[in-house]
């Protein structure tokens, strides 16, 4: 499984690449970087606990840039992975500066819901954009207000078979649809 970090600054990042090089590899293996002029992208791999969201605070602060982290979900295939990457590139910049500097998928969604949502669908809802069973399940899920038992009931399953689905697609697109802040971004989308 392989994620990265997009780091994107609106100045020439050239005099801190070795730091943040350093940095980025002291903290997780890293498979891959490229650096541009006012970006760098790091691919690493395996799983990390680590909260990237103080680390781009201490970033802030130490090398007074303005920076922007994005830290993407993870990655079985590597197509898949620098297909995001294009993507992040392109929207990341309509995210808006009161988000903060640490950019995940959920706050990169919500800014560009006005994209096509094929679009969307295939950047975050992945393996399931078309996968019928799971945007119905998800949909009576929250037609249902959320309610495991009564979007079972619907959908005529066993309750833990509703939560087996909802746990799956958590892991796939890193979107836990039974937070509020969640299910709100992914009924929009499936709607």
């Amino acid at each position: 499984m392989k994620r990265f970090i997009y780091i994107r600054s609106t100045h020439d990042m050239t005099e801190i690449q070795n730091e943040m090089d350093a940095l980025f590899s002291s903290l997780v293996d890293v498979f891959d970087m490229v650096h541009e002029k006012c970006s760098t992208l790091y691919i690493y791999q395996g799983f990390y606990d680590l909260d990237f969201e103080e680390i781009t605070m201490n970033m802030l602060s130490d090398t007074l840039y303005d920076l922007v982290l994005y830290q993407s979900f993870q990655f079985e295939d590597m197509k898949e992975l620098l297909s995001h990457v294009d993507f992040v590139k392109t929207y990341l910049e309509f995210v808006p500066k009161k988000m903060g500097s640490f950019i995940n998928h959920q706050k990169l969604l919500k800014s560009n819901l006005n994209l096509p949502k094929q679009l969307l669908s295939e950047q975050f809802l992945r393996k399931y954009a078309k996968d019928h069973m799971m945007l119905d399940t998800l949909y009576i899920y929250f037609e249902n207000n959320q309610n495991m038992s009564k979007a079972a009931k619907e959908l005529y399953i066993h309750r833990n078979t509703l939560i087996q689905r909802l746990d799956k697609f958590l892991q796939e697109t890193g979107f836990d649809v039974r937070k509020f802040q969640d299910a709100v971004i992914i009924y929009q989308l499936i709607s």
